[in-house]
C-alpha cells in the first residue's frame, strides 16, 4: 500500500481569523463565515477561499465560485459581486499566511526514506 503523499487539511476557520491573519478588515456580517479550504479559482465552492495575483487569470476569476478572494484593490472589478474580496498588499505573501492555515504541517521537510 502506498504512503499518503499530501498533507492533512486543518479547519473550517473563521473568516474573521483568516482576515487577521493577512491583515484585512471585515465589515461585521462576513465575521463569522466559516471557510472549509483554500483552493484555485476553478476549483473553489462557496465554502472556499481562493486567489487572483494577476489580470491574465481574469476569466477564470469572473467565474469562481469562492466564498472569499485574497487579492488586490486593482483587481477586485475581475470578482463575482457575492465573493468577498480581501484586500491585501502582497497577495502571494497573504496566501502563504493562509496556506499555513490549512496545511500547517507542509513547510516541514521530512526526508525521503527511499
Amino acid at each position: 500500500m502506498s504512503k499518503n503523499q499530501f498533507y492533512e487539511k486543518k479547519g473550517p476557520f473563521p473568516l474573521l481569523d483568516i482576515a487577521k491573519a493577512i491583515g484585512c478588515v471585515l465589515s461585521s456580517n462576513q465575521k463569522n463565515m466559516m471557510i472549509h479550504g483554500f483552493e484555485s479559482l476553478v476549483s473553489s465552492s462557496n465554502k472556499d477561499m481562493t486567489f487572483l495575483n494577476s489580470i491574465k487569470y481574469k476569466d477564470l476569476s469572473t467565474k469562481t465560485k469562492a466564498a472569499a478572494c485574497i487579492t488586490s484593490s486593482n483587481l477586485f472589478k475581475f470578482l463575482p459581486d457575492e465573493c468577498i474580496k480581501l484586500n491585501v498588499k502582497n497577495t502571494l505573501f497573504a496566501v502563504t499566511q493562509v496556506s499555513k492555515l490549512f496545511y500547517p504541517s507542509a513547510d516541514i521537510d521530512i526526508p525521503d526514506e527511499k
